[in-house]
């Protein structure tokens, strides 16, 4: 069998109705990596609550199972209204499968795919009927020209749109789709919530918390079975006082009685 034959897909091959695809080959950036984790654990903890938001990165997106060599591998993906799980365990986003492009693509600038994110991407993902693409370079522009650039589709053709550049050097730009402000601050991507006037939380924040939370916890626990502890103790010292006092008391009624009957048997 020969390397291109054994890389052609069992179309035949099906899990939960979604079909098995070849799926990316794992190539670590160690300069993109840490953005790609940041930007997918903060959106999973916004929608982890969600069954119906699908946040990925991991897989291929397809038009169709036969166009299977036409495809591509954003580093970041949202699609609202669809499966998460059947998606997630398909591995892959066939979008003729899943009825929906996805809402919403990001792709973290890299030297070895800087040029065919912003030359090339762009159309395929505009033929997708993805409705929005964003780029995010954290060097401020040495891979995409730009820190932050989004694109919009209006009327089937890619819009860029517009950015703001605030006093403090944060540049925003705002996804209709997540409904939320992407903020390039000092060669990080956040993402600002309008309605809360807050930025969500990073991962690691995130995480502190929920270490700061179980640590609480913990705390709580053992202050509880420490007064447990204390209440049983007491309980127990007080059950030997009772029966201290019930001896004693049973001892001195039988002195009493002793020494009545002494007295008795006196002439």
């Amino acid at each position: 069998m020969t390397a291109r034959a054994a890389a052609q897909p069992t179309l035949s091959g099906r899990r939960k109705g979604y079909t098995i695809l070849p799926v990316p080959p794992k190539m670590l950036d160690m300069n993109q990596e840490p953005y790609n984790t940041s930007v997918r654990s903060t959106l999973k903890t916004r929608y982890q609550d969600d069954p119906r938001v699908l946040v990925g990165g991991e897989g291929y997106i397809y038009e169709s199972p036969s166009e299977w060599r036409n495809r591509l591998a954003p580093d970041c993906l949202v699609t609202f209204d669809v499966d998460a799980e059947d998606i997630r365990e398909a591995r892959n986003y066939v979008i003729s499968e899943v009825g929906k492009p996805p809402d919403w693509v990001l792709e973290v600038a890299s030297i070895s795919t800087a040029r065919r994110d912003y030359r090339y991407k762009p159309r395929v993902y505009e033929a997708f009927g993805i409705p929005e693409y964003w780029l995010f370079d954290h060097t401020g522009g040495r891979f995409y020209r730009k820190p932050l650039t989004g694109y919009l589709l209006v009327d089937g053709e890619y819009m860029e749109t517009e950015l703001i550049d605030l006093p403090n050097g944060e540049i925003r730009g705002y996804s209709p789709a997540l409904g939320l402000y992407l903020c390039w601050i000092e060669g990080n991507l956040r993402f600002y919530d309008p309605v809360e006037r807050e930025y969500l939380r990073e991962h690691h924040e995130s995480e502190t918390q929920r270490m700061a939370a179980e640590a609480r916890a913990d705390a709580a626990e053992a202050r509880a079975d420490a007064v447990e502890t204390a209440l049983t103790a007491a309980r127990s010292e007080l059950s030997e006082m009772r029966a201290r006092a019930e001896s004693e008391a049973a001892e001195r009624l039988r002195i009493q009685d002793l020494l009545r009957r002494l007295k008795e048997q006196r002439p």
